[in-house]
């Protein structure tokens, strides 16, 4: 049975364009990504000079764990069950052979595949250049950044008595607080930790009063639809609410 896609993924693999796959989960994605590692592996003189990037750990452990595994069916001469094996299969018997030829000894040593995270990227990059890249000494990854958000907080407020412009919303914001400190810098730490949820929101992306009309109108429609939900739970209550309402209102400044 031919794939529908079939001559778009031929074309995704060639190393000589650049492509963006888009496609729901389970399409095959990540199955092309090794496909077009492997044409890439058979091109070059050291494996080093192809990298794969991709967002988690998770995600870079598995595509090394199926590179291999395509090497070692390529070097077993497992049979194909699929059209996409057979194009994965010859893929990589190319690689293998430009592993013969440059004794790379891969799925021997698989840290020769340069499959990274982006952090683990950036990472090696600083580590290389020191100067370059301004740290003062060795990056390196933090799993849990609660500290760093805490930091980060704790530096804002201090822009509340240098006179940055962002002092008066500051300012605002604390009083809203009763200026509970401790508690709104929780808040805003927790809100860092969450960035990808609302940075698209108040970003480079939208002018200042946009921003600010677009979040008052969320705020104003999530009130009202509590305020909605509110009152459908208190209407079969709504006499006895009202007689206690009168009662309270009659015995106001009695005392």
């Amino acid at each position: 049975m031919s794939i529908v896609d079939g001559p778009q993924r031929v074309s995704a693999i060639d190393p000589c364009r650049s492509f963006c796959v888009s496609a729901p989960a389970g399409s095959g994605k990540t199955e092309l990504l090794i496909q077009r590692y492997l044409q890439l592996l058979s091109r070059v003189e050291r494996p080093e000079q192809v990298l794969a990037i991709t967002f988690t750990r998770k995600a870079a452990a598995e595509m090394r764990e199926r590179v291999v595994e395509a090497l070692q069916a390529a070097t077993r001469q497992e049979p194909c069950d699929s059209p996409h094996e057979s194009t994965t299969r010859e893929l990589a018997t190319r690689a293998l052979a430009a592993d013969a030829r440059g004794g790379w000894y891969l799925v021997r040593d698989i840290s020769r595949l340069n499959i990274k995270t982006i952090d683990s990227f950036c990472g090696g990059l600083t580590r290389q250049m020191p100067v370059l890249s301004e740290f003062g000494g060795q990056a390196r990854l933090l799993d849990d950044a609660g500290d760093l958000y805490a930091e980060a907080v704790v530096a804002l407020f201090r822009q509340v008595d240098d006179k940055h412009p962002v002092a008066a919303d500051l300012a605002a914001l604390m009083l809203h607080f009763d200026n509970n400190w401790e508690r709104l810098q929780g808040l805003l730490a927790a809100m860092l930790a969450r960035r990808d949820q609302w940075r698209s929101y108040v970003g480079v992306h939208h002018a200042p009063e946009e921003s600010e009309a677009y979040l008052t109108e969320t705020l104003e429609s999530l009130v009202r639809g509590e305020l909605v939900t509110l009152a459908g739970r208190l209407a079969p209550y709504q006499a006895e609410l009202l007689e206690l309402l009168r009662y309270a209102a009659n015995n106001l400044g009695t005392k």
